[in-house]
């Protein structure tokens, strides 16, 4: 008899814990799924029409009506433009090479002619430096379009576009540099047989990186 009562009364709290964990389980499933879905409700007084906090709503009153709010999700304010600031455009060519001539140091060191050299004198220098020749001439011919306001406005003499070697337009070749007298004009001048309107003498590092001037020579 005893033990039959110990059963039945094991029996009967065995079923009131798997009712409060079944309690538990459902309650935290529906805060899950509640967060999860982001589900957000307004009450309001419905004679009024006042909205009324949720933690004062008596859902057992038919006075209250509450409705669902749906979230807009991903929403995103535009950011505001000021109507004064205009875009820039794109920088025309002179621009762009009156914005480089200002950040280039044409005068690094001021001009000195160096030592005059014939032509076979001047050869010595490349022929044995090839590479810093290459260099000085490549520097020296972007040097002189910058110096001139660009390539859309000026020219520099064909002579830039060679060898350093046999080139009339390199006038001394040695360590204390390379010194250059470059003739020019507008796009088109040499083809037209024109005379240049212009000659800017370069002088460049005997390594042929760096330039140290760049001026008008007329």
């Amino acid at each position: 008899m005893i033990s039959s009562r110990m059963a039945r009364d094991q029996f009967t709290m065995m079923r009131f814990t798997l009712a409060a964990l079944a309690l538990i389980y459902g309650a935290t499933a529906y805060s899950i799924n509640a967060d999860e879905l982001n589900v957000t409700y307004q009450c309001f007084d419905r004679k009024t029409k006042r909205p009324i906090a949720a933690s004062s709503v008596d859902l057992s009153t038919e006075e209250i009506g509450c409705e669902l709010i749906t979230p807009e999700r991903n929403s995103q304010v535009p950011e505001e433009t000021d109507k004064n600031t205009s875009t820039p455009e794109n920088p025309s060519a002179n621009e762009e090479a009156s914005t480089l001539k200002t950040t280039i140091n044409f005068e690094k060191q001021a001009w000195e002619s160096l030592a005059t050299q014939t032509q076979d004198q001047v050869n010595v220098y490349p022929r044995s430096f090839p590479l810093a020749a290459r260099r000085a001439i490549n520097l020296a011919r972007g040097s002189v379009v910058t110096f001139n306001g660009g390539l859309r406005i000026y020219r520099p003499g064909s002579c830039m576009f060679t060898s350093a070697v046999n080139n009339p337009c390199l006038i001394h070749a040695s360590r204390d540099g390379f010194q250059f007298l470059v003739p020019g004009g507008k796009p088109g001048w040499e083809q037209s047989n024109a005379q240049p309107e212009t000659t800017t003498r370069v002088w460049i590092s005997g390594d042929g990186r760096t330039l140290l001037n760049a001026s008008s020579a007329d």
